[in-house]
């Protein structure tokens, strides 16, 4: 059986009390119809775990008392910060929802040179950044920014120790940048748009220490490229 995790706000942390509010509480008490004395596990969003027991159901709220906190050892997990440049809506929704449910710990949509001209709802990807985190089983939701230019992300990114660029030319095979015995505590990542970056724009990136990896022999869709790259790191990386 599926083992759901409610998300909870540290707002509604009171002492050795959380309360379940808005859609966690539907969720939880309406569709699932927990009911008082019920034990579930919720959630902070920033790796705190606990489990706690229901004690007062209202119209709109669940009441619930912490019994424990539940351990979970995320220090060896890799810290990957993920630039992208701006691509069509239904992309985005794709690659967004993966990376989080990959474990990603920061999204910053980049207006390239090439990227899609549109607005970014945050909100929105807020809603899918918790919702993947639900789906996966993850207990860290990650940090979606609003967007920047591609400068902005060079200097948001410049005291990371390692950073790498997608690019299919004059690049190195992942494996051969992020060694498997070599602990790595954060990742900057950038991807480009499906027009890739301009030549100014890697140039910018290398004078910045980020090095060209080849994610894959043939050209991926940036959705696709995400998603291989995120997977590669954390099989080299995780322990």
């Amino acid at each position: 059986m599926h083992d759901y995790q409610f998300y909870v706000s540290r707002e509604n942390f009171q002492k050795k009390f959380v309360y379940l509010k808005d859609n966690e509480f539907r969720h939880c008490c309406r569709v699932l119809r927990k009911n008082e004395g019920d034990i579930i596990n919720v959630f902070d969003g920033t790796g705190n775990v606990y489990q706690v027991k229901i004690i007062e159901l209202n119209k709109d709220s669940a009441k619930c008392e912490i019994e424990k906190q539940i351990e979970y050892d995320i220090s060896e997990n890799p810290e990957i910060i993920l630039g992208v440049g701006l691509v069509k809506t239904k992309a985005l929704d794709i690659l967004i929802t993966q990376a989080v449910s990959l474990g990603i710990r920061e999204f910053y949509p980049i207006q390239s040179e090439h990227s899609i001209k549109q607005n970014f709802n945050k909100e929105r990807y807020l809603k899918k950044s918790l919702e993947s985190v639900k789906q996966s089983g993850g207990i860290i939701i990650p940090e979606i920014h609003d967007p920047v230019n591609f400068e902005t992300w060079i200097e948001k990114t410049n005291d990371i120790e390692m950073k790498i660029i997608a690019l299919q030319e004059d690049s190195k095979a992942i494996s051969q940048v992020i060694s498997f015995n070599e602990k790595i505590k954060k990742t900057a990542v950038v991807i480009g748009p499906e027009g890739g970056f301009s030549n100014n724009e890697i140039n910018s990136a290398k004078q910045s220490g980020f090095i060209p990896i080849n994610i894959f022999e043939y050209r991926l869709r940036t959705e696709l490229a995400v998603t291989s790259v995120i997977a590669s790191i954390y099989a080299l990386q995780r322990r």
